[in-house]
Order: C-alpha cells, then structure tokens, then sequence
C-alpha cells in the first residue's frame, strides 16, 4: 500500500519527537537485546527486546526512517518534474514527425 502525504508527515512527526541521537542495539544473554541512547545526560535510556534482531532494526530506525523519508521526497519530485517534461516531449516527438498535425493539436487544446 502506497503512503499518503498525511501519512508521510505523520512518520516524519513520529520520527522528529523521538529521542535525538544515535541509538545502539546490544545483545544480552538468552538472545535478548537492547536498545541505549541518551538525552544529552549521563543517565541512558534502555529498552529491554526479547530478541537481538529486534533491538537492531528499532535501534537502526532512528537513522533509516528519517533518510527513506528524505529519499521519497527526492523521487517524488523528480516524478513530477518527469510528468512535466513528459508532455513536452510528447510535443516534440509530435512536431518531429508531423508538424502540421502538432500545431493543429496545439490550437485544438487552446480552443477548450
């Protein structure tokens, strides 16, 4: 399923409230992990996983999520910006083989 702009925003506001920082996933024993990071102060924050994948990915989130939603507004604009050149393309291709045919298009689209 395809995020939605409100989507998208509520990640990013999801993402700027979180604890700033880099996060660390460690292992324990049993294959238990978990996840440290600090606020600025001596005292770290540490949430206990029941497995060591999982302190890793969440721990890894708090840098990934934040670059994927910088690399979607990247792709999303260049889409717009290819859906813009693509019409004016189509207009050369046109013109290319027949210019009468795309001068005729052109006042046919302006008269609606």
């Amino acid at each position: 399923m395809i995020l939605s702009d409100s989507e998208l925003r509520e990640i990013s506001e999801r993402c700027s409230a979180a604890t700033p920082g880099k996060w660390e996933a460690g292992k324990g024993s049993e294959q238990k992990g978990w996840i440290e990071t600090s606020i600025g102060t001596s005292r770290p924050i540490i949430i206990q996983t029941s497995a060591h994948a999982d302190a890793v990915f969440i721990a890894a989130s708090r840098s990934d999520i934040p670059r994927l939603l910088e690399t979607i507004e990247v792709l999303k604009r260049a889409l717009t910006m290819c859906a813009k050149n693509r019409n004016k393309i189509a207009d050369l291709q046109t013109l290319q083989r027949s210019p009468e045919d795309h001068w005729i298009k052109k006042a046919e689209g302006a008269q609606k």
